[in-house]
């Protein structure tokens, strides 16, 4: 009978340490998915921040694009030459003369 009754408690041990173990290992996975969590936050702010110094970056080199353009426009009218923009105009004004 004490043969039995050990191979019984040996049973409901082994359910118990299964049962340990697993809540254990739901609590080192809850762990690891509350760290890759914090890591995607992490990332995510990293590369929202990149993307917003990028985008700075370029609206500041469309700024000095555009600037250089006026500049180069306001040049090529003090030496008389007319800019693509104003051939296609006067052109156009041409072909209504024309008609």
């Amino acid at each position: 009978m004490d043969i039995l009754h050990d191979h019984t408690v040996s049973r409901r041990e082994t359910v118990q340490i299964r049962e340990q173990v697993k809540v254990e290992l739901e609590a080192i996975k809850d762990r690891e998915v509350e760290q890759i969590k914090n890591i995607f936050k992490l990332e995510k702010g990293r590369i929202e921040s990149e993307l917003i110094k990028k985008e700075q970056d370029l609206n500041a080199l469309k700024a000095e694009n555009n600037r250089l353009l006026v500049e180069f426009k306001n040049l090529e009218r003090k030496l008389g030459k007319p800019s693509k923009h104003d051939k296609g105009v006067e052109e156009e004004g041409k072909c209504k003369a024309t008609l």
